[in-house]
């Protein structure tokens, strides 16, 4: 009998910390528009998603590369981007784990973007931290211009808590788990 109470508890509490322990996958969307040069729009939109543990508490933290992101993607001006397109970029994060940095572009090696007139090529950051250049969208290289122009009417929208299947998969296993053990303790 005290057998039995002991695998439900146990059962529940590996069943809440495999919950906990699970990263969360994190989606922002963002809006852009472009008012200047040879790119017109209005009102794109883009997303990217990222695992919430990412950030490090306690200190500034920046993580690069295209492994960052689970999901990436945006369109204007009648054009699609995409993971699969080989966008890039990276994430900052301030010492209490708010995300305060973002730069996602075509061409985004470590810690920089380039953005040239001789091919298309684009960027998008999004800033509330002030040591950086701020909210901006930069192009270059479309329909023939031969120059970057860039916009600073790009905004964040609200972020998306997306909850993740293997969190919850642990936690109907355990949940599962109790139901057997009550109902095995029930019959004898």
């Amino acid at each position: 009998m005290k057998l039995n109470r002991c695998l439900q508890v146990a059962a529940l509490v590996a069943g809440l910390l495999a919950s906990s322990a699970q990263a969360v996958p994190i989606t922002r969307h963002f809006e852009f528009s472009s008012a200047e040069g040879p790119l017109r729009f209005e009102n794109a939109r883009g997303q990217f998603t990222y695992d919430s543990d990412l950030a490090v508490i306690g200190q500034w933290t920046t993580v690069f590369g295209g492994q960052i992101f689970d999901d990436v993607r945006l369109s204007f001006a009648g054009r699609s981007y995409s993971k699969s397109n080989g966008i890039g970029g990276w994430l900052g994060f301030d010492s209490q784990g708010v995300l305060v940095d973002v730069a996602i572009g075509s061409d985004c090696p470590v810690d920089s973007c380039i953005v040239s007139g001789s091919y298309e090529s684009w960027s998008i950051g999004l800033s509330t931290d002030t040591r950086t250049q701020g909210n901006r969208f930069a192009y270059g290289g479309f329909n023939g211009a031969r120059y970057v122009s860039f916009s600073t009417d790009v905004r964040f929208l609200d972020p998306t808590e997306v909850p993740e299947g293997h969190s919850s998969a642990l936690l109907g296993a355990g949940l599962l788990s109790l139901m057997l053990v009550s109902a095995r303790r029930r019959r004898n």
